[in-house]
């Protein structure tokens, strides 16, 4: 794909600053980008890379300070205006897969439907009762349970596995090696002390334009519903535990596990390694900071940081109070010397006593 940069203006609704006719057919960072390759700066922090970069065209918001004789294309939101560029690219360059239709060496029970233009990879197997809706796709050695429901214009990637009654809506991406249903980590201790497995009945529900990265875990739940809200993002190695309720576009990176029965709202984030204890709720729009725990419910919207975790102000404060321990330990030591003279000095003989 070849574009000139008046073409791409037109293409991504921006102002175009320099010469109509230069051509680019990349994109790139400013680093490593190359005269047919366009960038972007989204940051003020970044513009001095400008100066060293030769990318053919850089997307710049029209307030940021520009280094003249370059071509810029300005936008008021420069990252999504390169995200334009990189989704045109990937349409013009996105390959079909090897396999199409559905491959040979893949197992299908009779009972299962299949909607228009499935397309289900080498070695993949599909159980009985499957629903599956119009261009799914199944990638290669992929595990379709029991009386699951696959939505349409889903992407389930290779060796990707879907337990009995697992409902998934439309658009949704699992990527390779996630396990979704599987039995959620629930037991009793017995008298002799031996763990026994609760019997886990329930299913998971996934809504629409959820994805979730590769060798991630969603159980489960014990008698109803493990759901995942519409249009959450889930980062690979996230864990997700039994009858645990996820809101509607949400952000899991990666590391996070959430406990059981715990709930979030909608337009949470939880940072890297961020933990939910069990039976947690947390309120719309809280963002939990990468290596933090949560021990109990959060109401009030925020950024929330710690062991456990506190909002983010406090936090800042009794990390500064612990930056100045040694300071005050010191103030105290020399308070408590001047408290021992003023009672030498006051103390009587003991010939006045």
């Amino acid at each position: 794909m070849v574009l000139t940069l008046e073409e791409l203006a037109e293409e991504t609704g921006c102002q175009l600053v320099g010469d109509p006719n230069h051509r680019v057919s990349g994109a790139a960072e400013l680093a490593n980008a190359s005269a047919s390759d366009a960038s972007f700066v989204a940051e003020t922090r970044f513009v001095d890379a400008i100066e060293t970069s030769k990318a053919g065209v850089i997307f710049i918001d029209p307030h940021f300070q520009r280094p003249g004789d370059r071509n810029y294309l300005l936008s008021d939101t420069p990252a999504i205006a390169f995200q334009q560029l990189t989704e045109l690219i990937q349409r013009h360059t996105h390959k079909p897969p090897g396999f199409q239709g559905i491959h040979s060496s893949a197992v299908i029970h009779e009972s299962a439907q299949l909607g228009a233009d499935v397309q289900v990879g080498p070695h993949a197997v599909i159980e009985r009762d499957v629903v599956i809706g119009d261009r799914t796709r199944i990638g290669a050695g992929a595990f379709i349970g029991p009386e699951v429901q696959v939505g349409e214009d889903v992407e389930i990637h290779h060796n990707v596995a879907l337990y009995d009654r697992t409902v998934a809506g439309d658009r949704v991406v699992i990527e390779a090696g996630s396990v979704i249903g599987s039995c959620g980590f629930g037991y009793r201790q017995d008298d002799q002390g031996h763990h026994q497995r609760y019997p886990h009945l329930g299913n998971v529900i996934i809504g629409d334009d959820v994805e979730i990265g590769a060798n991630s875990c969603i159980d489960r739940a014990r008698l109803h519903s493990t759901r995942i809200g519409r249009g959450t993002k889930i980062d690979n190695l996230v864990q997700v535990a039994h009858n645990v309720d996820v809101g509607e576009d949400n952000i899991l990176v990666a590391h996070v596990g959430i406990a059981g029965s715990s709930s979030t709202g909608r337009w949470c984030v939880l940072a890297g390694r961020a933990g939910l204890s069990d039976h947690i709720k947390l309120c719309d729009k809280v963002v939990i900071a990468a290596c933090s725990a949560v021990a109990k419910d959060i109401t009030t919207p925020g950024t929330y940081v710690g062991l456990p975790a506190i909002p983010l102000k406090r936090h800042h404060r009794l990390i500064a109070y612990f930056h100045n321990i040694d300071k005050l330990a010191t103030r105290v030591t020399k308070l408590r010397q001047q408290v021992a003279k003023l009672e030498d000095h006051t103390a009587l003989p003991k010939d006045e006593e």
